[in-house]
């Protein structure tokens, strides 16, 4: 944990070009403003069990759509290999 704590500074450094590409700096001062006020604070509490939740939920609609595609190509009718000519 401490060693997370020195290197915090180099994360950070990382993200800012991240951040700065997509918001203006009016923006992140907004974006920070709302993270000091209670539902922003309860956003970043829940931000962990929410990823988590979409992440399983995103799972399980990828394997029913791959189930789905696989059942559909196992209906459908497979060309014939060319006949050999040896």
């Amino acid at each position: 944990m401490a060693k997370a704590r020195q290197t915090l500074p180099q994360l950070i450094d990382s993200l800012v070009p991240i951040y700065a590409a997509r918001f203006s700096s009016a923006e992140l001062v907004q974006l920070k403003a709302f993270y000091a006020t209670p539902l922003g604070k309860r956003l970043v509490a829940e931000m962990p069990a929410i990823q988590q939740e979409s992440a399983k939920a995103g799972a399980r609609w990828g394997a029913k759509l791959d189930a789905e595609i696989m059942a559909d190509m196992m209906t459908r009718e497979m060309p014939s290999a060319p006949a050999s000519t040896h």
